[in-house]
């Protein structure tokens, strides 16, 4: 058996024995675009050995066979070739809606350089079935395939061959949107549960993408959440 470790420092991937903890291979380097890594998040791998990582800042999830070879690059339903441009824009900490009008909803990410899309709706990120900032990448029963968009806050189901099958939240502080999610999981019935990072909560979703339930609130009592991820 064996353990597969998600390193966004090195831009790689690590695999370990489970049995003795020690070392056996690697996969990825740091690289923009296609072919390399740049701090990626979240991995699955499927029942047939296929692995499939949330590569972060390069804005794709990128999809390996079992011994690591890079079999694609997906950055948006069905790998269509992406009009998208990329770049860089710093998300102060201290910034106010009036002086970043498009992206207030971030002004406490940091002071960092965020990627965000340059040929986006109004809301500043990107359009429907593209993958923006992806954190995290789970899989279901049937093979199914679930993205979580950090930056665009939206949550993307696609199958095997990476079409659209549903497409829900976004960017807000009411139930059904978000600010900045993280992590997913999907249970046997196909509910989806999100956290919610920046509004400090959980999120449940049916499997159409329908708001079900939401756990927890901002604080340090029992029951309610800071920062879940």
């Amino acid at each position: 058996n064996e353990l597969y470790v998600v390193n966004g420092g090195s831009h790689k991937v690590q695999i370990f024995d489970t049995a003795t903890g020690n070392y056996k291979r690697s996969f990825g380097s740091m690289g923009f675009g296609d072919t390399g890594l740049f701090n990626p998040k979240g991995i699955a791998i499927a029942l047939d050995g296929t692995i499939y990582v949330a590569d972060q800042f390069n804005n794709q999830i990128k999809v390996f066979n079992a011994q690591g070879e890079l079999i694609r690059a997906v950055s948006e339903a069905n790998d269509e070739e992406s009009s998208q441009q990329t770049g860089f824009v710093l998300a102060s900490a201290g910034a106010t809606a009036d002086e970043w009008p498009d992206y207030s909803g971030y002004a406490g990410y940091g002071d960092i350089l965020v990627p965000v899309d340059l040929d986006a709706d109004n809301s500043g990120f990107s359009t429907k079935g593209k993958i923006s900032m992806p954190y995290d990448v789970k899989l279901d029963l049937f093979g199914n395939i679930y993205v979580v968009n950090t930056m665009s806050g939206k949550i993307q189901k696609f199958d095997r061959d990476f079409n659209l099958i549903i497409e829900f939240g976004g960017t807000g502080y009411e139930p059904g949107k978000m600010l900045l999610p993280t992590r997913l999981a999907v249970d046997y019935f196909g509910n989806i549960y999100v956290c919610d990072y920046g509004m400090h909560r959980i999120q449940k979703f049916n499997s159409y993408g329908d708001l079900v339930k939401v756990f927890g609130e901002f604080g340090r009592e029992d029951g309610q959440l800071i920062y879940p991820n």
